[in-house]
């Protein structure tokens, strides 16, 4: 059973926050980096127009 399955969806997040910060420290990764994965993994709205038109052509 976890904290999300009972209903504590706030605990849960701030758990996995908390697991996330003590990770970073422990394999050196600084706010820089954390930013940068971010980054690269959010769709930019260029790529996600870019996506649509492509879908579009095949119609």
């Amino acid at each position: 059973m976890t904290l999300a399955d009972v209903g504590e969806r706030d605990t849960a997040q701030l758990v996995a926050m908390a697991i996330l910060q003590l990770r970073m420290r422990l394999h050196h990764i600084g706010d820089a980096e954390l930013k940068a994965l971010c980054d690269a993994m959010t769709p930019k709205p260029d790529d996600s127009a870019d996506v649509s038109k492509a879908s579009d052509c095949g119609s």
